[in-house]
C-alpha cells in the first residue's frame, strides 16, 4: 500500500510529512472543494438537513474504517470489560471490605478515606510506571498489549486474593498493589489503541472508545452488581458472602480484559503497527522545524 511504502523507505527529499504517521491520500477532500465550489458559482446551497445527513453518513464511515481495524476492535472490547470492573471496585468496594472486615477502619481513618487515599496514590504512581515501562521495554503497538495484558492479568489474581482472604493485613497489602496494576494498564492501553489506527483517524478512535467504555463499562456495571448483592441476600447470603461473591463476579471482567488485550497483542504480529515512525524522517521533520 502506499503507505507502507512511504513508511519502509527513507525520504529523500527535505520536504518531509508533519504527520506521525500517513495514510493514502483523501480523494474525497478534492471532490467535497470542487462541489463547493460549483454551489457557490451556481448559487445553489445545501440545505441543513442535506448537510447533516452527509455528514452522518461520512461519520458512519468513518466509524467502520475504525472498526474494520481488529486491534482496535479487540483492545475496544478489553477496555470496556477492564471499565466495568473498575467501576465495581470504586463504588461497591468500600461496601464490601466494610461487610468483611466490620469492626476494622473505626479509628481515625474510616474505609472510604482509605479506599480514596490508596487509590490516589496508586492512581499516580501505577499510571506513571505503566508508562515508563512501556517506553523501557518495548514501545510498540505490541508490547503495549503485552505490558496491558500481563498488569490486568496480575490485578485479576490480586483482587481475587484480597476479598478472599479475612486478614485484614494482607487485605490491605493486596489491595494496594492489586491496584498498582490495574493503573499501570492505562498508558500503555490508551497508547495501543490510537497505535492501531492511521493518524487522521485517531481523534474519533479516541472518542469512540471513551463513549464505549462509559457508555458500556463503568455506568452501567456498579447498578449491576447492586442488584446482584441484593438478590443473593434475598436468597438467604450472608451480607459478607454477598458481597464477597459479587466482588469476585465482577472481577471477571478484568480477566477478559486480559484474554482481549493478549489477543489484541497476537494480532499486532501481522496488523500495521501505526506508531512507528521512520528515523530519518523524524530528523528532517526537526531540520524543518529549525529552518521555519
Amino acid at each position: 500500500q502506499p503507505f507502507e511504502r512511504r513508511h519502509e523507505a527513507a525520504p529523500t527529499s527535505s520536504a518531509a510529512p508533519l504527520l506521525r504517521s500517513s495514510s493514502p491520500p483523501d480523494t474525497n477532500c478534492d471532490a467535497h472543494s470542487d462541489e463547493g465550489a460549483h454551489s457557490s458559482r451556481t448559487g445553489r446551497h445545501e440545505s441543513p438537513a442535506a448537510a447533516v445527513a452527509q455528514f452522518f453518513s461520512r461519520w458512519m464511515q468513518d466509524t467502520r474504517v475504525v472498526a474494520s481495524h481488529r486491534v482496535f476492535s479487540c483492545a475496544c472490547v478489553g477496555y470496556i470489560a477492564y471499565t466495568a470492573t473498575c467501576g465495581v471496585l470504586i463504588n461497591a468496594g468500600p461496601s464490601a471490605a466494610a461487610a468483611m472486615f466490620p469492626s476494622a477502619f473505626q479509628g481515625w481513618l474510616s474505609i472510604d478515606e482509605f479506599f480514596g487515599m490508596v487509590t490516589i496514590i496508586t492512581g499516580v504512581v501505577g499510571t506513571a510506571g505503566g508508562g515508563v515501562l512501556l517506553d523501557r521495554v518495548m514501545p510498540t503497538m505490541r508490547g503495549a498489549f503485552t505490558v496491558a495484558a500481563v498488569s490486568s492479568g496480575a490485578a485479576a489474581v490480586l483482587l481475587a486474593l484480597c476479598f478472599s482472604i479475612r486478614c485484614l493485613e494482607l487485605f490491605v497489602a493486596f489491595f494496594v498493589a492489586a491496584e498498582l496494576a490495574l493503573f499501570a494498564v492505562s498508558g500503555p492501553v490508551n497508547a495501543g489503541y490510537l497505535w492501531s489506527v492511521p493518524h487522521e483517524l485517531r481523534p474519533l478512535a479516541c472518542a469512540l472508545t471513551t463513549v464505549a467504555i462509559h457508555v458500556l463499562g463503568d455506568v452501567p456495571s456498579p447498578p449491576l452488581a447492586g442488584k446482584l448483592v441484593d438478590y443473593l441476600i434475598a436468597c438467604g447470603y450472608t451480607d459478607s458472602l454477598a458481597w464477597t461473591t459479587t466482588m469476585m463476579v465482577s472481577f471477571t471482567g478484568v480477566a477478559l480484559s486480559t484474554a482481549a488485550w493478549g489477543t489484541a497483542a497476537v494480532l499486532a504480529q501481522s496488523s500495521h503497527d501505526y506508531g512507528i515512525v521512520n528515523d530519518d524522517t523524524v530528523h528532517d521533520v526537526h531540520e524543518q522545524s529549525e529552518e521555519e
